[in-house]
């Protein structure tokens, strides 16, 4: 059997509360509890830049802008926009600072992904304890906190929420057969279209497979077009006046972002990326899992699993996990079952104290996941996952001291643009143009977009070099900046600027800032 049957029989409400207010707690913990986590403010963590200015102007500008104002550019505000007028109703509510609602309402979000995910997992396995233990390795899975924690993790979370929510009932409708459940699948999948693309995208493919499984019938597929249907126009109070001011192909560059897959095989192959740095444990039982599903003939997870990576895995961090937790619960029932089994009797447990072993055993293994994922909060301090306060007071330095048309060009380490931090706070903070910031141009045309990528990578191959390097950069791609916000002072290309002759110091402050002299060339 590929799945438990969906079943309420044995639903009791204030267990199932309790257990989803739990498992929230949980995530709350893993998120928020490490005491460094706790002790380098409430700054958010990695992305959100392009957000924060998108907030900013939704209460200071327009409250239904047509285009964003970021880094000197007019953005097509084609975003989906929930998360952001959510996000801009808590600053007003509680009168708090940008900043502090991305940091708080994010952790929140992902946290909230948990009990969502919990739902769908109790549809997939039924009752009992195999729903709760896959929501807990779910819950832990390091590389599901990282990216939806973020800054930027107001829009993925959200997102994610409501797609597993979609799922969930979606999967109700098509087993039960009824049509009861049609009206929140639809309420849900509205609020996933206006709160992220990735998670649409993620939920359309999800969507198809449970079809594949258990809508094939004529009253399945009339379910699943009206659900459609009336997704598309529910949320087309969003959608529609996108395109009739920018067109529908807006869309398509916004999809730009998400990069190219790589061949399938190769992804099932290093598949699941949990992140974990103690030990892989969930990563390795997780494959283990997969090839046992495979063994017993049950293709639903597997077949899910391909779906999600098979046409770009953009967006699945989260969706990707419900498979393989539910796989990895099932290979482990399915192991302590045939231990209980007169079949194997070298392996039954036929007393008390054996089983009391395999169940330490098991809870062990889940505190060892949820322990490796905490510790993680660890890195949240570190420059990687966020801006020093010294980087932060030096933007304030360039909004308050430079010329509002100033062309910044801000060097740090060299790191794929996507993860670097200060490139994509720098226009937000300082309110300056950076010249090689590439977040936001997803949704220009396609060779502005590209053109910016490239001229990013060709910057990154000079911080290993001298100031030769830098100038050749700028001529190739007609660069010329009025300053050099150099974040991390240690690199060849740092050391080169502040001895060559060519650059004034201007700012100095474990960040230092630079001019080019008025006798360089």
């Amino acid at each position: 059997m590929d799945y438990l049957p969906y079943s309420d029989r044995r639903f009791r409400p204030a267990a199932h509360v309790i257990t989803m207010i739990s498992l929230f707690a949980l995530a709350l913990l893993i998120r928020f509890g490490h005491p460094v986590a706790r002790q380098v403010g409430t700054f958010p963590l990695h992305d959100g830049g392009l957000f924060y200015v998108i907030i900013q102007q939704l209460l200071t500008v327009e409250a239904f802008p047509a285009f964003i104002n970021y880094n000197a550019l007019d953005i097509p505000f084609a975003y989906p926009p929930l998360a952001f007028y959510l996000s801009a109703g808590l600053v007003t509510l509680f009168n708090a600072d940008i900043t502090t609602v991305l940091f708080i309402f994010s952790g929140v979000l992902a946290a909230l992904m948990v009990p969502a995910a919990y739902l769908l997992l109790r549809a997939l396995l039924g009752d009992g304890a195999l729903p709760i233990v896959a929501a807990v390795l779910f819950a832990a899975t390091p590389n599901v906190v990282k990216m939806f924690n973020a800054g930027g993790g107001i829009t993925r979370s959200l997102g994610a929420v409501f797609m597993l929510l979609f799922l969930w009932q979606l999967l109700g409708v098509y087993q039960t057969g009824g049509w009861r459940r049609v009206p929140l699948t639809v309420i849900f999948g509205a609020l996933t279209v206006v709160s992220h693309p990735a998670a649409t995208f993620v939920a359309v493919k999800s969507g198809l497979v449970f079809f594949l499984f258990w809508g094939r019938n004529r009253k399945g597929l009339v379910q699943s077009g009206g659900v459609a249907v009336s997704v598309l126009v529910a949320s087309a109070v969003w959608w529609l006046p996108v395109v009739l001011t920018h067109g529908a192909d807006v869309f398509v560059r916004g999809l730009q972002s998400g990069g190219q897959g790589v061949p399938v095989p190769l992804l099932l192959m290093v598949f699941p990326h949990t992140g974990e740095t103690i030990m892989a444990y969930t990563a390795v039982v997780a494959n283990l899992a997969l090839l046992y599903a495979l063994f017993k003939r049950r293709w639903f997870f597997p077949v899910w699993i391909l779906a999600l990576v098979a046409f770009g895995s953009r967006g699945a961090e989260a969706a990707r996990m419900v498979p393989f937790t539910a796989l990895i619960v099932l290979m482990g029932a399915d192991v302590v079952a045939g231990m209980q089994r007169p079949a194997v009797p070298a392996f039954r447990l036929q007393r008390y104290g054996e089983r009391l072993i395999v169940s330490a055993f098991v809870v062990v293994g889940v505190l060892f996941v949820v322990f490796n994922a905490w510790t993680q909060g660890a890195d949240y301090g570190t420059a990687f996952y966020r801006l020093t306060p010294e980087q932060i007071t030096a933007m304030d330095w360039l909004r308050e001291n430079t010329p509002a048309d100033a062309a910044v060009v801000p060097l740090t380490q060299g790191t794929n643009w996507a993860f670097d931090t200060v490139q994509e706070w720098l226009p937000a903070l300082s309110q300056r143009e950076s010249l090689i910031t590439v977040q936001g141009m997803e949704w220009l045309p396609a060779e502005v977009y590209t053109g910016r990528i490239e001229a990013n990578s060709a910057l990154g191959e000079c911080y290993t070099q001298d100031v030769a390097c830098l100038t050749a950069w700028q001529a190739e791609h007609d660069i010329t900046p009025d300053y050099l916000f150099v974040a991390l002072p240690h690199t060849a290309l740092a050391r080169a600027i502040a001895t060559s002759g060519d650059y004034e110091l201007v700012y100095d402050d474990s960040v230092q800032i630079y001019q080019p002299a008025a006798d360089s060339p």
